[in-house]
């Protein structure tokens, strides 16, 4: 039977330290990934409220999504091969797959720099989905 409480709690700390890294990855690459982000942010005296923006959406989606990603790592982990995290990442290979490239191909195609942060951020949240769900183990 699944463990749906281990695999939510594992999912939401994964999630948050998630959000955290993507943030951080977020605002160090956004001139890169939309040239003249921050400058604009600035001329418009946002800059701050734009870090707010991100800061909140990446964190608290971070959350939402690792109690989504839990519940569904719990319901999959006696189906998935290997180690706890080798299954966490399969499972954000296969979410990435879906919702990174095959729901967003025109956005995949416009910004693949988008796609390759959404591919390591994947993976970051897949493994320690799997190094949470040891650590909150029986």
């Amino acid at each position: 039977m699944a463990d749906f409480g281990r695999g939510i709690k594992a999912g939401v700390v994964a999630g948050l330290i998630y959000g955290i890294i993507y943030l951080v990855l977020v605002m160090a690459l956004a001139d890169a990934l939309m040239p003249g982000f921050w400058a604009l942010m600035g001329a418009a005296g946002f800059t701050g409220t734009a870090i707010a923006i991100l800061a909140g959406s990446m964190i608290i989606g971070g959350i939402i999504g690792g109690l989504i990603f839990g519940a569904i790592y719990a319901a999959a982990y006696g189906s998935l091969p290997g180690s706890s995290v080798v299954k966490g990442l399969i499972l954000s290979i296969i979410f990435w797959l879906i919702f990174g490239v095959a729901l967003n191909y025109g956005y995949v195609a416009s910004y693949p720099l988008y796609t390759v942060l959404g591919l390591i951020s994947s993976l970051i949240w897949g493994a320690l989905t799997g190094t949470f769900w040891d650590k909150f183990g029986k």
